[in-house]
C-alpha cells in the first residue's frame, strides 16, 4: 500500500478545471496515462489502484484550511483525498496530493476537517482525524560541537518542506529560517547543514560546529 501511496504522491499536480472535469475525476486511467492530475484525479487513481489489490477505498471531500457544516457542506469543499478500510476495521485517510506529508499522517490542512466520504453508505459528514500531541514533536540536543534536532509529525512536515523550498534555492537558505524556527533571543548561525529527507530527521554530528537536521 506505502508503495502505492507514494507511486501517487509522486505524480505531478495539475489543476485544470474545465467543463465536468472541474468537479468529476478524470478517468483513472488516462491520469495514469498521463501521470500527472488534480486532488480528485490522484485520489481517485489511488482508489482504483488499492481496489484493483482488494483493498476497500473511497474518495472523500475534504475543505481543507477552512471547515463545512450540515447545513451547507457543499459550500466548503475544496480538496479531495481517499479514506482506506484496513482488513481489520481501522480507517486509514490518505492525501495523495501532498508530496511533502509521510504515508499514515494527514497534512495541517485536513486534520479535524467536517469531511464527506463518497460512498454507498454515508449520508452526514465525518470528521477527520485530530492531530496527537504524542506524535508531533520538536526535540533540540546540543553538545560542543553540533546541534541535533530531532523532529516528528507536524515539525518534521515543516522541515521536509522547507528543505524542498532550500533545495530550490541551491541551499542558500538556513534550514531553521526556512521552517521558521527561531531562537527567542540572541542569533543562531550555522556553519554546516545536513538534512536527510528522512521521516525521523535524525543524525549523528562529526567533525566542526554544524547543525545537523
Amino acid at each position: 500500500m506505502k508503495a502505492v501511496y507514494k507511486f501517487v504522491t509522486a505524480m505531478r499536480y495539475v489543476a485544470i478545471p474545465l467543463g465536468v472535469n472541474s468537479h468529476r475525476p478524470h478517468a483513472a486511467a488516462n491520469v495514469l496515462r498521463n501521470h500527472f492530475g488534480d486532488c480528485k484525479d490522484k485520489a481517485n487513481l489511488l482508489n482504483t489502484l488499492l481496489r484493483a489489490a482488494g483493498i476497500e477505498a473511497s474518495l472523500v471531500l475534504v475543505p481543507r484550511f477552512s471547515q463545512a457544516h450540515e447545513s451547507v457542506p457543499g459550500l466548503a469543499f475544496n480538496h479531495a483525498i481517499s479514506r482506506v478500510k484496513l482488513p481489520s476495521g481501522k480507517m486509514l485517510w490518505l492525501d495523495s496530493t501532498d508530496d511533502v506529508c509521510p504515508f499514515g499522517m494527514l497534512p495541517p490542512g485536513d486534520s479535524g476537517r467536517n469531511a464527506l466520504v463518497i460512498d454507498d453508505t454515508s449520508s452526514s459528514l465525518q470528521k477527520l482525524p485530530e492531530p496527537d500531541p504524542a506524535e508531533h514533536s520538536l526535540t533540540f540536543d546540543i553538545d560542543s560541537q553540533s546541534v541535533r534536532i530531532s523532529a516528528r509529525g507536524f515539525p518534521g512536515y515543516a522541515f521536509r518542506e522547507a528543505a524542498r523550498r532550500a533545495d530550490s534555492r541551491n541551499g542558500t537558505l538556513s534550514l531553521l529560517r526556512a521552517a521558521q524556527f527561531s531562537p527567542v533571543n540572541g542569533i543562531f548561525v550555522t556553519s554546516e547543514e545536513t538534512h536527510p529527507l528522512q521521516a525521523s530527521w535524525t543524525a549523528l554530528s562529526r567533525g566542526p560546529p554544524k547543525a545537523v537536521l
